[in-house]
C-alpha cells in the first residue's frame, strides 16, 4: 500500500519479482528499488507506473529496475 511497507516486506521476505509503482506514499518507489539493488537481492523489479515519459523510463532503469511498463498499456504489450 505504500513504499515503507514495501521496503519492510523486501527486508523479511524473498521475492522473485516485485511489481513496483514509482509514486507510492510514505516512501517513493524509486527508493524501494534502490534499496533492493543496494541489498544485492536477486529480486527482479518491474516498474508499472503512470510516469511514462522517455526520461522517466530511462531514470527508472538507471535506478535499477529490470523493466519498465508505463500505464495505461495495451494487453498485447
Amino acid at each position: 500500500y505504500d513504499g515503507a511497507a514495501a521496503r519492510e516486506r523486501v527486508d523479511v521476505n524473498e521475492y522473485d519479482v516485485v511489481v513496483l509503482d514509482r509514486d507510492l506514499p510514505l516512501l517513493h518507489g524509486d527508493d524501494v528499488c534502490r534499496h533492493i539493488v543496494e541489498l544485492g537481492l536477486p529480486t527482479r523489479v518491474l516498474m508499472l507506473t503512470a510516469s511514462g515519459d522517455v526520461s522517466d523510463r530511462v531514470e527508472g532503469l538507471e535506478i535499477g529496475a529490470d523493466d519498465y511498463l508505463p500505464k495505461p498499456f495495451a494487453c498485447a504489450e
